[in-house]
């Protein structure tokens, strides 16, 4: 059985009503090149990416097991999320060399080694295309499934993003969780309505903004009970509140 995470605690602040302050990288290789792509190339690219690896998923076992380990056993919500399993079988798909590989290292998904080689950013990962309000992908975020790796993996040079955050158009009340597990979980628990903010320090005065115009009224803050968790939560709570108290005094 997988390992119980810290309990977590309960934030919630309601959008319309303020409430008062409270008084409380990448993983594996480092090489990262500039990236001269263009946006549309960048979008088609990481489209590409994602189709790869949510075949990949369904066609082998390694991350549905890993993600089964941790109760999530949805299939419906592997595909609506797009979940896809990096085993290495991308870069052996593509041509020895050319312009795609170079093009691929720029976004980040390949990475080159000392010895000119290419390996995939995220090999032996669960990965979690993320998606902006208006569902386009934005970057990917990966669970390594190997345990002596670094357990979180992103897209160099991009946001983090908000996993699931297109729900704000449809839900005016939300639930913030840490990451794309807890998420995942809460759905299997028909809670519909969580979004991931990556990490403690994943939401934006965008992502603010964001939830203001699309009407947003209720934030239940979801994070892990460790002291990172509670402190980062203590810190949204405070943030939550300064902003929508701040629009409604300009307002």
């Amino acid at each position: 059985l997988p390992s119980q995470p810290p309990t977590q605690k309960e934030k919630t602040i309601s959008v319309d009503q303020p409430v008062p302050r409270s008084s409380e990288s990448e993983g594996g290789c480092s090489s990262v090149v500039k990236n001269s792509l263009s946006p549309e190339r960048s979008a088609e690219l990481l489209e590409k990416t994602v189709s790869f690896y949510e075949k990949t998923f369904a066609e082998t076992h390694e991350g549905r097991f890993y993600l089964e380990l941790r109760g999530l056993t949805d299939a419906g919500m592997f595909t609506k999320h797009r979940i896809g399993y990096a085993n290495g079988s991308l870069l052996r798909a593509l041509p020895k060399k050319g312009k795609i590989l170079e093009e691929l290292e720029q976004l980040g998904v390949l990475v080159k080694m000392k010895d000119g080689n290419y390996i995939e950013r995220f090999r032996y990962c669960v990965v979690f295309p993320i998606f902006d309000v208006e569902g386009n992908i934005t970057t990917l975020y990966a669970r390594n499934t190997d345990r002596s790796q670094k357990k979180h993996l992103y897209l160099p040079n991009r946001p983090t993003g908000l996993f699931n955050v297109g729900i704000i158009k449809t839900y005016p009340e939300i639930v913030l969780v840490e990451s794309c597990i807890d998420a995942l979980s809460l759905e299997m628990a028909g809670v519909n309505n969580a979004v991931s903010i990556q990490n403690t320090n994943g939401v934006s005065h965008r992502h603010l903004e964001l939830f203001k115009e699309n009407n947003v009224t209720k934030i239940t803050i979801l994070l892990d009970g460790d002291k990172p968790g509670q402190d980062a939560g203590f810190e949204l709570l405070k943030r939550l509140s300064d902003h929508f108290r701040s629009e409604e005094h300009t307002s």
